[in-house]
């Protein structure tokens, strides 16, 4: 395992009309027109934030607005990705159990769950696998990704970079955020409410939190340096909230305690990133403000302000997160890839199958589904992981044995108790002891944490020497994860070997 590398911020390469702007917001008239943004605007608020975040000297970067595929081009990549699925896998033809696959591509090698049993959780309900869903509600799955079609659902017909080198893969992160909103039946609403159905507010800040925080370690395992993100969690998941909780109505008190919730997510993910130190890497935050006071600015808004907040408190450095604003997630994870940088796209996962139902007519919106539809490299992988394409009841160990089918690799997470007490210590004395706040450790703080653990002095220079892979005096958080699971390889997106069958 190598170190992570030096961070790496490139330009984005748009392949949109009209390019990147950097810096603060350009005015409407010296953009291409457009139908929909010589409107007024009736909410200023997410675009002053940007220019305030900019001001600060946090980086900032607009596209044009993208513009969303139709119905019949979206259903013709759909099948045609289908096809490719089956033809990757040697199955006669999609649909058939992942059983029958006689031809496993190298890629679907590359991939690692992060395991996380849900122990001292702050909700209720069943945390692990098994039952309907087959990815734990705190665990994190890393798979390999290309992106096969571009932000106007284009084929991208060469393999190649511009600059002719081949084209950088990168993880995707399958996270499953918590459902307490979506419909009248939202999946996690019933887990993490009170007796008077009402929203436990704080244990579902906490536990989306958590899930924060296994994202952001298992990006630094992976030594990840360029993490796309977006407002994970809000969105759809707390779009029909009012119906379970009146109190999240936009009617009353002008939508201040939904308000307030978008804030404290916002919130408790800008802490994540600024305390844990597990990833040391850059966020890009994808948003797509419209300027009409929709759900679309509530969320920027609310992620704009405290990001802000952050960097007037100190809590994180200006350049930490740099904002894309109308940017095309899976393509900006792709541009950065090619630049040589590694990669990670967190993704919103759906516990019961990976990908969802990509395959089939609905979630025409759908961040989950869209990306698999538009990389048959990510859909063979979780075509193998879900067993096929229909969602079946799971054991709680179904996902890692598949994993572990497929060559990959399973990490405990630091709140997971899977890994044993000695690991978790380990890593919580981690954070405790890394005294620089730099995101690595000194043989000073490591002899600190060893010795608190009663490991002998004479012994830790011996264990630090192994440790330090590179020899530079410091542990970073990947090799420390190296160390902590006894030289178990983590896996990288180099195809190594044919496929095999």
């Amino acid at each position: 395992l190598q170190p992570p590398s030096a961070m790496v911020t490139p330009m984005l390469v748009s392949e949109a009309p009209g390019g990147a702007v950097e810096g603060m917001l350009v005015p409407e008239r010296s953009r291409q027109s457009r139908p929909e943004t010589n409107r007024p605007r009736e909410n200023r608020e997410p675009f002053d934030l940007l220019d305030e975040l900019y001001k600060y000297r946090a980086p900032v970067k607009k596209f044009p607005p993208l513009q969303f595929p139709t119905d019949r081009l979206r259903d013709g990549i759909r099948d045609g990705t289908k096809k490719k699925v089956a033809q990757e896998l040697g199955l006669r033809h999609f649909g058939l159990p992942a059983r029958d696959a006689i031809i496993i591509p190298p890629h679907c090698e590359q991939v690692c769950l992060f395991t996380d049993e849900g122990e001292n959780s702050a909700g209720k309900g069943q945390a692990h696998a098994g039952g309907n869903f087959l990815l734990g509600r705190f665990e994190v799955l890393a798979l390999s990704a290309v992106a096969d079609y571009d932000e106007a659902w284009r084929f991208v017909r060469s393999a190649a970079t511009m600059n002719g080198s081949k084209r950088g893969a990168f993880w995707v992160l399958h996270a499953a955020a918590l459902n307490i909103g979506e419909n009248e039946h939202a999946t996690d609403f019933r887990d993490y409410s009170n007796e008077m159905g009402r929203l436990e507010f704080i244990a579902y800040i906490e536990d989306m939190g958590r899930i924060y925080e296994n994202i952001l370690q298992a990006a630094g395992a992976l030594g990840v340096t360029n993490l796309v993100f977006f407002p994970f969690g809000m969105g759809a998941f707390l779009r029909n909230l009012y119906k379970l909780d009146p109190e999240y109505a936009e009617a009353n008190l002008q939508g201040q305690r939904l308000r307030e919730l978008r804030h404290a997510l916002a919130k408790r993910f800008v802490r994540a990133l600024g305390e844990t130190k597990l990833f040391v890497g850059k966020v890009h935050l994808c948003i797509a403000p419209s300027g009409r006071g929709d759900e679309l600015d509530a969320n920027a808004t609310a992620f704009l302000a405290e990001i802000l907040a952050g960097v007037k408190t100190g809590l994180i450095h200006p350049k930490a997160i740099e904002t894309l604003v109308n940017a095309d997630a899976l393509v900006a994870a792709q541009n950065l890839a090619d630049a040589g940088s590694r990669v990670a796209l967190v993704n919103g996962a759906n516990r019961r199958m990976v990908g969802n139902h990509w395959f089939s007519h609905g979630a025409r919106m759908a961040i989950d589904e869209n990306l698999h539809r538009r990389s048959w490299r990510m859909a063979c992988t979780a075509y193998l992981l879900n067993g096929g394409a229909e969602a079946v009841p799971r054991q709680p160990e179904d996902l890692a044995k598949a994993v572990v089918r497929l060559g990959g690799t399973l990490i405990p997470l630091a709140n997971s108790s899977a890994g044993g007490d000695v690991k978790g210590d380990v890593i919580k004395q981690f954070r405790q002891w890394d005294t620089s706040n730099d995101g690595r450790i000194s043989k000073e703080e490591m002899t600190k944490v060893l010795v608190a653990l009663g490991i002998s002095a004479k012994d830790c220079d011996t264990i630090f020497k192994a440790a330090d892979s590179n020899n530079d005096g410091f542990l970073s958080y990947t090799e420390f994860v190296y160390w902590l699971y006894g030289g178990q390889s983590i896996p990288t997106l180099s195809q190594t070997g044919p496929s095999r069958k």
